[in-house]
This record gives structure tokens, C-alpha cells and sequence, in this order.
């Protein structure tokens, strides 16, 4: 099994960075050999540029005729080009002007911190990379007793483990261990392939209980309708569950919020706010629990796991969903998730959480003399999805807000910096039929765009 991708890019000389996403495919040619191509879009890491330096990795995975792999680990190498895009032709071939459409009318909400208010910029940062595994202690986590540890992770006497890479953390609680492919066992055999178990941790209640306050959170699916013949009526939004109780059995909102907010600080990570958290009572476990299960057997939703039996959830099991971003930031909007905070804590502590801090903040770079005003991205916003890959009209803005994001420094040389963005959140048509929201991200600076869902 062979793999190549694009690793790190580089621009016009600039930092070597990793791209958020890679398409890949394969084409095996005629000598034997295997041609790799890939596609990726990012606004941060792949900007406009004469040269580009791609860092490539590629892997090699020896199997035997009977799907044994013959070595523990696949072998892997890296390499740099260098690459000077040219134009295929000499003229580019004139293409229709996009359709341009409208912006909504109606009033917009408008979302600055007060340092803008008051003098009509912000600073840019230095942006300082974050490195957890020099920072973390095991035992801030878990007291348990260290079972196994290695490079990016911890296995817990009580079986909970501890996952890092140098901008996140994960923290699992797990129950003993299931066989991942015996699901599949009868596909396989139907096409002629050896069974072979692969037996995994079992993720523990408390796991499966944040899945469903994480479902909960960015919208609990709805079954698909049909009409008295059977056929396929208009999807229903999702559900947005919201909070009902700040006090549960055996813990509160505000005893939830210290513990995870006592481990941030730990972990220096200043400035994150609480913009949610959800009670998991008995009820609502159970409740959630029953659905996602009856989702499962209906087939509407398809995993390997086993499924859990909620019935046997206690008091204990009770806890708040709760969601972190920076100040100015949202969940679920543009590149707020690169610095992100999510746990589920129970009266026995922080049982599950999921944290991603890419930057630290460092010296002020520069600071504009003034920024984009958020009309000229509002009126910019149409126009760049009309010219997009998949053109969408624009159906309403729900929100700006002046946040901040990372992106590549003028002088590339000098690496990335925290920048002002004006975050735009907005529904197009396909979004406000389906009952999902879509982002941009506009630099404040300059007023071109960094991402987008479109993008």
C-alpha cells in the first residue's frame, strides 16, 4: 500500500505550513507504478505566489497475497520541489461574468470588540506556535497511574487515554476493547477475503454520552419523511438543543465551568470564553440515547461500534456539554475551531475533551493605521460566491464580527501572525432550506478574502 501527499507548503519563500485539506487519487500505469495527484484549496496556507515549495511525503505499506501487513509500520520518505506555475496558454480564454447578486436588505448584527470602538483598528500578533506535549502533566488529566506513554500519547491504568499533536489535545474515557471488523465479516467473505479481527478500546459511557451532547449541540438529525406512497418528503432542519437546567443531581453549571476553566488555565490558554454548554440529565440521555440507537438499527445511521444501553446511566453519568472559543469567536464559523475548547464534565471531573490552541499570541507585529470597514466585505460577499467554484446566491447575513485568524505575514519570510478578520456568517439558499449555516472570513486589513465555505 503505497500513499503520496502534499505535506507542508511553502510560498514565495515563505514558512513551510500544513494545508488544512488534500484531495488525493491513484492511477496505477502499465509499468507497474502508481501516478499520484492531488488538489487542495486553503486561503491561510495556499495564497497567490510566483514559486511555491511543496514538501511531499510519500509511504510504502508491505502486504502478503493474504493481506498481512509485513511490517510493524509503513516506511516513509519526504522530499522538496520547487515549482514556478506557467499558464497552459498565452491568452486566457475569456469566460462569461458571473451572475452577481444582491445583498439582503434588513439590518445586519454587527459584533466589535471595544478597542475597535474606540479607535477604529486592532494589532497584529506575532503568531508563536503552540507545543502541548512540552507543556502537558499526565496527571492534571488522570490520577490513575500511567499504564503506557510514548510520543503523542498516554494509556491510564483506569484505560482513559490521552492523545497530542503540538496544537491538540484529546481525552477519552474507554471500557475494555471491541472488534472493529467483525461487522464486515460476511462482506468479506463474500468477496473472498480473510476475516481478520481488529480489536480497538471500547470508548466508555461517558463517551458516548458527549457524542450525543456534541450531535445535540450542532444539530440532532432528524429522521427522512415520506408521504403516504413512500416517496421522500423535504428533509427537516436539524435541532439545536439548548440548555434547560444549570443545576443537575450531583453537579451545577458554574461547578462544571470552574473545572474546565481551572484546566485551560493550566494549560495557558488565555481568553477563551463559554459560548455553550448543554445539561445532560438522565432524561435527556436517555432520551438522545434511545433515538440514536433506533437511528442506527433503521439504518439511517451506519457504525462498527456496538451499541451502548443509556438504561444504564446514573446519576454519576449526568454532566454539562460545554463549548470554548476565544473572545469574538463562534462555534462552528470559519477558523474559530483552530482554537477551540470542548469537554463533558460529570461530578467525577473533566471525563472528555477536545481542545485545539494552534497559536500563542506574541509581540504586536504591526498595527494599521485604520481597517476595512465591514460594508465594503458585506458588498464583497455576493460577488466572491458568484465567481466561486460552485456559485450560491446569497439568501441572508446573520452576523459580522471583527475576530481574529491566522494567516501567512505580509513579509512571508516572517512566518504567520494573528490578524483581524471580519467573520461573516451568512445562509445561502441551499443553507436556509436545510437549516445550516455557512461563514466567510474577510481580512480586515486589506478586505480580501482568507476562507470561506465556498472556498
Amino acid at each position: 500500500m503505497v500513499r503520496a501527499l502534499p505535506d507542508l507548503i511553502g510560498v514565495d519563500g515563505g514558512a513551510l505550513l500544513t494545508p488544512e485539506s488534500v484531495g488525493t487519487g491513484c492511477v496505477p500505469q502499465r509499468d507497474g507504478s502508481a501516478q499520484y495527484v492531488f488538489e487542495l484549496s486553503d486561503g491561510v496556507v495556499v495564497e497567490q505566489g510566483e514559486t511555491y515549495t511543496i514538501q511531499m511525503w510519500v509511504s510504502a505499506w508491505e502486504f502478503s497475497p493474504e493481506g498481512e501487513p509485513l511490517t510493524e509500520r509503513p516506511k516513509g520518505a519526504s522530499w522538496t520541489v520547487e515549482i514556478k506555475p506557467e499558464p497552459i496558454k498565452s491568452e486566457a480564454a475569456k469566460e462569461e461574468p458571473a451572475a452577481i447578486f444582491e445583498v439582503p436588505t434588513g439590518e445586519i448584527k454587527v459584533i466589535v470588540p471595544k478597542e475597535y470602538e474606540e479607535t477604529g483598528t486592532m494589532p497584529i500578533y506575532r503568531a508563536i506556535e503552540r507545543d502541548f506535549a512540552k507543556e502537558i502533566q499526565p496527571e492534571w488529566f488522570n490520577q490513575s497511574g500511567i499504564e503506557l506513554r510514548d510520543d503523542w500519547h498516554v494509556v491510564y491504568k483506569d484505560e482513559a487515554i490521552l492523545d497530542w499533536a503540538p496544537e491538540a489535545l484529546f481525552y477519552n474515557e474507554y471500557n475494555g476493547t471491541f472488534d472493529a471488523a467483525v461487522k464486515y465479516a460476511d462482506e468479506m467473505a463474500k468477496e473472498g477475503l480473510a476475516y481478520k479481527p481488529e480489536i480497538v478500546p471500547l470508548g466508555a459511557l461517558s463517551d458516548a454520552i458527549n457524542g450525543l451532547a456534541s450531535w445535540a449541540s450542532f444539530g440532532w438529525p432528524q429522521p427522512n419523511l415520506k408521504d403516504e406512497k413512500g416517496n421522500p418528503l423535504p428533509q427537516p432542519p436539524p435541532v439545536i438543543y439548548e440548555i434547560d437546567r444549570t443545576e443537575l443531581t450531583n453537579i451545577t453549571l458554574t461547578q462544571a465551568q470552574n473545572a474546565f476553566e481551572a484546566l485551560l488555565l493550566k494549560l495557558d490558554m488565555a481568553g477563551y470564553v463559554c459560548d455553550y454548554a448543554l445539561d445532560m440529565s438522565l432524561e435527556r440521555i436517555n432520551a438522545l440515547g434511545s433515538d440514536m440507537n433506533g437511528m442506527i438499527e433503521s439504518g439511517y445511521f451506519h457504525t462498527n461500534v456496538p451499541p451502548y444501553d443509556y438504561t444504564l446511566a446514573t446519576t454519576e453519568d449526568e454532566g454539562f456539554y460545554l463549548s470554548y472559543h476565544k473572545a469574538g469567536d463562534s462555534r462552528n464559523s470559519g477558523s474559530s475551531d483552530i482554537f477551540s475548547a470542548y469537554a463533558y464534565v460529570t461530578s467525577r471531573g473533566v471525563v472528555n475533551f477536545s481542545i485545539r490552541d494552534m497559536y500563542i499570541p506574541g509581540e504586536v507585529a504591526s498595527t494599521p493605521e485604520k481597517l476595512v470597514d465591514y460594508k465594503t466585505v458585506i458588498e464583497a460577499l455576493p460577488k466572491e460566491m458568484a465567481a466561486s467554484r460552485f456559485p450560491e446566491r446569497l439568501d441572508s447575513i446573520l452576523e459580522v464580527r471583527l475576530t481574529y485568524s491566522d494567516t501567512r505575514a505580509s513579509n512571508k519570510e516572517e512566518g504567520m501572525v494573528l490578524t483581524p478578520v471580519w467573520l461573516v456568517r451568512y445562509t445561502d439558499e441551499q443553507a436556509a432550506k436545510q437549516g445550516y449555516t455557512c461563514y466567510a472570513e474577510f481580512n480586515a486589513v486589506d478586505g480580501k478574502l482568507l476562507n470561506a465555505t465556498f472556498k
